[in-house]
C-alpha cells in the first residue's frame, strides 16, 4: 500500500483584510476577512494558536456566552458549539450588513447598518428566527443593560430603548453624528466619535442620559477597563490612554497601520492592516510583535480504494493538486457549477473525485475549515468537503463509499467529499 503525505502551505505572517480582535478569558478571537482565529495569550510573550477556521463571510463581531460562540458577518449571525476543539456550526440567521451582536438570555440583539436593531429568538440554536425590530439606519454598536438597550448609529447618534416587553420602545435620543463604538461601565456610557473624541454620559437614569464630559482626541474605538479609558486614534495610528477627570490624553502608544485593538487593563492587544498581532504591556513595552502564531496543523488521513474515490479539501487553504503525485491517475472536481478535469487547485471545502489504480493511504495537513451550508443558494448541487464532522440538515446529501451511494447520512467525516443541495 502506497503512502503519500500532502502538506498545505500556511498563511504568511502578513494577512490582509484584518478586521476584528476581541479578548475572551485567556484567548484572543481574531477575524481576518472570513477566517476566525483563536490565539491563547495566557503567556503574552509566547502566544499560541487554539484553532482557525473559515466562517464563509466577512467577520464583523463575535460574542462568547457559555458553550456557544456567536459570529456576526456581513451576511448574518451564525451560532457555533464552542465546547468542541474546533467550533461546529449549529444554526444561522441571514441578514445583510449586520455589525454587532449582544446576547441576553434567549435573544440575540443585532445592530444592522441598514435595518437598525434586530431582535432574534435563539432559544432553538439550530433555527434562530426574527422576533422584532426597531428601524434606525447606520447602526454600528449596541449595549444591553437589564431592560434597556443603547443603540448607536453613525448618522443619528444614540437611541435609548426599553426592551422589557420583548419589543423595542424608544425612550430618548442623543443626536450626534459620527459615533463609532460604545461601552458601559457602572452608570456611565463611553462613546467614541471619529471627529469629536469620547463622549461620557451619565445613565444612572437610563431614560434620561446626561452629558458629563468629552475628550478632545479623535476616537474610532473605545475600551473601558476598571481604571482606564483607552481609545484608537486611526488618524495618528495610536492607542491613547485618557484621564477621565481632565478628559485629556495622559499616555499613548504608536502602532503602525493599526486597525483595531482590545485591552484587559494589563495588556493592549493590537491588530494592524496586514493582520499582524502586537501585545503591549502596561509600561508601554511591546512583549510580542511577530505577527500571528502559526496555526496548529491537523492531519486528515484518507484511504483510497482502487477505482474512483470521492474525497475533498478539508482545510481553509487552496489545495495544490500537484502534491498528489503518482497516486492520482486522474481527478476531477465540480467548482462553481462547472466540471473541471485535473484542476491545478482545489478551493477550501470543495470535494473532488480521484482515481487510483491501487489501494493507497494519503493524508492532507492544514487548518480545518467547515462549510456554512445555510448560506448556499437553494436549488443547486454543490460538491463539498469538511474539516470537522458535519451533520447536514435542510437539504439533500449524498456520500460515496466503497462503490456505493448513501443518501442523507447521519454525518459526513472530515476530508470526505459529499454532494449537497438545499
Amino acid at each position: 500500500m502506497k503512502k503519500l503525505l500532502v502538506t498545505l502551505p500556511l498563511f504568511s505572517v502578513a494577512l490582509l483584510n484584518a478586521n476584528l480582535i476581541e479578548k475572551h478569558n485567556d484567548s484572543l478571537l481574531i477575524g481576518i476577512d472570513s477566517t476566525l482565529k483563536s490565539i491563547n495569550v495566557e503567556v503574552p510573550e509566547e502566544p499560541t494558536s487554539n484553532f482557525s477556521f473559515s466562517v464563509g463571510n466577512y467577520i464583523e463581531d463575535v460574542e462568547v456566552v457559555g458553550e456557544y460562540l456567536y459570529v456576526v458577518t456581513d451576511r448574518g449571525l451564525s451560532i457555533y458549539n464552542y465546547s468542541t476543539e474546533i467550533p461546529t456550526l449549529l444554526g444561522s440567521f441571514e441578514t445583510e450588513y449586520a455589525k454587532k451582536v449582544v446576547i441576553k438570555d434567549d435573544r440575540a440583539y443585532i445592530a444592522n447598518y441598514f435595518d437598525g436593531l434586530q431582535i432574534v429568538d435563539i432559544s432553538d440554536k439550530s433555527n434562530p428566527i426574527i422576533d422584532t425590530f426597531f428601524e434606525k439606519q447606520t447602526a454600528v454598536d449596541l449595549v444591553v443593560d437589564g431592560d434597556y438597550l443603547y443603540l448607536l448609529t453613525k448618522k443619528y447618534g444614540l437611541s435609548v430603548l426599553d426592551i422589557s416587553e420583548r419589543r423595542a420602545t424608544l425612550l430618548k435620543e442623543f443626536k450626534v453624528e459620527h459615533f463609532s463604538s460604545l461601552v458601559k461601565d457602572g452608570d456611565r456610557l463611553y462613546i467614541s466619535n471619529e471627529y469629536k473624541g469620547v463622549y461620557i454620559l451619565d445613565v444612572s437614569s437610563p431614560p434620561s442620559p446626561k452629558f458629563v464630559s468629552r475628550t478632545i482626541t479623535k476616537a474610532n474605538r473605545v475600551v473601558k477597563n476598571s481604571d482606564s479609558i483607552r481609545v484608537l486614534n486611526s488618524r495618528l495610528g495610536t492607542v491613547e490612554k485618557i484621564d477621565e477627570t481632565s478628559s485629556t490624553v495622559v499616555d499613548y502608544k504608536e502602532v503602525p497601520q493599526i486597525l483595531s485593538f482590545d485591552s484587559d487593563g494589563e495588556y493592549i492587544y493590537t491588530l494592524n492592516l496586514n493582520g499582524e498581532l502586537a501585545i503591549i504591556d502596561g509600561a508601554g513595552q511591546t512583549v510580542f510583535a511577530d505577527g500571528i502564531p502559526a496555526d496548529a496543523l491537523t492531519q486528515f488521513p484518507i484511504t483510497l480504494t482502487a477505482g474512483w474515490n470521492l474525497v475533498g479539501n478539508p482545510t481553509s487553504e487552496n489545495f495544490s493538486t500537484s502534491l498528489l503525485g503518482a497516486t492520482a491517475q486522474n481527478f476531477v472536481s465540480y467548482i462553481d457549477g462547472v466540471w473541471i478535469g485535473k484542476p491545478s487547485m482545489i478551493p477550501s471545502n470543495i470535494g473532488f473525485w480521484i482515481y487510483s489504480t491501487d489501494s493507497a493511504d494519503m493524508s492532507i495537513q492544514g487548518t480545518p475549515s467547515t462549510p456554512n451550508l445555510s448560506t448556499l443558494p437553494s436549488g443547486d448541487w454543490y460538491l463539498l468537503s469538511t474539516g470537522t464532522e458535519l451533520s447536514p440538515e435542510d437539504g439533500t446529501t449524498y456520500i460515496y463509499n466503497g462503490g456505493q451511494w448513501t443518501k442523507n447520512p447521519e454525518k459526513v467525516s472530515p476530508a470526505q467529499g459529499f454532494w449537497f443541495k438545499r
